[in-house]
């Protein structure tokens, strides 16, 4: 068993925005940072996610009616205009649903889960459910950890040809008719190998001082660290700040 910690696209991402939150959320296991409004959004993407994964075991969309207006209507919008992915994949495939793939790299375990993985003998298609109401462009998903760590570790578990792994994002809310979808190559496949080996190896350099010293934060604060709940760690409020937000709970006379 690895002494470090197991690493997913998200913690990956988190550690390359932020190695301080990256320590909170991963090593000191907080979650803290959900807001409200996060956590209902994160609720409608799971059940969603769930009702897929229950019309690739067999249900008929009809059955799949949860009550819920909003979910039910992208359900039956999706399958209309993405019929494919609703009926059993082609002879020679092999579909799999919400599954977890792991693979040992550089002493750390690499983790991805899909939402859809289809592979042959000759190729494998990825695909992912977004259910926020933003598509993000080619280039940003292209360049995301998700995109790049999902690519490499279906190529090198595989033994396919990188140019043989595509991955499709289907904004589910906003644009179902067409997916972004990024098509893998060799290039991409070494740069992603090389841009792991030198995050693993920058990780397990600060992890070698944990806890005693803590992971860098960020060199400067920037918006991301004014919305960020563990800002107070990183960025101690000074005398005359705390006196300040203290005002809010003076009571106002009115004169």
């Amino acid at each position: 068993m690895s002494r470090y910690p197991a690493l997913s696209q998200g913690t990956l991402q988190r550690l390359q925005d932020c190695p301080r939150l990256f320590q909170v959320e991963a090593l000191e296991l907080s979650s803290r940072w959900f807001q409200h409004d996060l956590r209902q959004r994160l609720d409608w993407g799971r059940r969603f996610h769930r009702l897929m994964q229950q019309q690739a075991l067999g249900i008929a969309i009809e059955q799949l009616q949860t009550g819920d207006r909003s979910l039910d209507q992208c359900l039956a919008d999706f399958a209309e205009a993405q019929p494919q992915l609703f009926v059993p994949p082609p002879a020679g495939w092999h579909r799999q649903t919400e599954c977890r793939w792991q693979w040992p790299f550089q002493d750390f375990v690499l983790v991805a889960i899909f939402d859809r993985l289809e592979l042959s003998d000759r190729a494998a298609q990825i695909h992912d459910w977004k259910t926020h109401n933003r598509p993000q462009t080619l280039e940003t998903l292209a360049a995301s950890w998700q995109t790049q760590l999902y690519c490499w570790l279906v190529t090198e578990r595989s033994g396919l040809p990188p140019e043989s792994v595509a991955m499709h994002y289907w904004f589910v809310r906003s644009q179902p008719q067409k997916p972004v979808t990024i098509h893998w190559n060799q290039q991409q496949h070494q740069q992603t190998q090389q841009r792991l080996e030198r995050s693993l190896q920058e990780l397990k350099g600060w992890l070698q001082d944990y806890p005693q010293t803590p992971l860098p934060q960020r060199p400067d604060r920037n918006e991301r660290c004014q919305t960020c709940e563990e800002r107070d760690r990183c960025w101690p409020p000074t005398p005359s700040a705390a006196a300040i937000a203290s005002w809010d709970e003076i009571p106002v006379v009115e004169l």
